[in-house]
């Protein structure tokens, strides 16, 4: 029969003083992982304020670019967003990792006919 194991070495209770020296790491369950993803800032819906946490948009240059996505629509894509807010990708390339840039969609109405958006032509 093999000898049995060590006993697993105590953690100091945490009002004894050494307790500040130790590291305590939260146990998860086992079949299930932690939460390792950062929930992405959507560029067309964000005040300036969420925007101005991001690293490398300051407050200025967020108020900038909501300014302009009320005046001309909904951002395309997340560069032209950066665009707007004066922040160089290069300099930041973790932003677009952060941002998202979703287009709103238009309320469907049942009172008005569907129209296609292409013309249709007789030939």
């Amino acid at each position: 029969m093999p000898p049995a194991p060590p006993p697993a070495p105590r953690l100091p209770a945490a009002s004894s003083p050494a307790a500040d020296d130790q590291l305590v790491l939260p146990v998860v369950p086992p079949g299930t992982r932690p939460p390792t993803f950062v929930d992405r800032v959507d560029v067309n819906a964000a005040t300036a304020e969420e925007l101005a946490v991001l690293p490398g948009i300051d407050l200025a240059g967020a108020a900038r670019a909501v300014d302009l996505r009320e005046l001309g629509g909904p951002f395309a894509d997340v560069d032209e967003f950066a665009t707007a807010a004066g922040v160089d990708l290069r300099e930041h390339p973790r932003l677009p990792n952060l941002l998202a840039c979703h287009k709103p969609q238009k309320p469907y109405r049942r009172d008005t006919p569907y129209l296609p958006d292409a013309r249709i032509l007789d030939v």
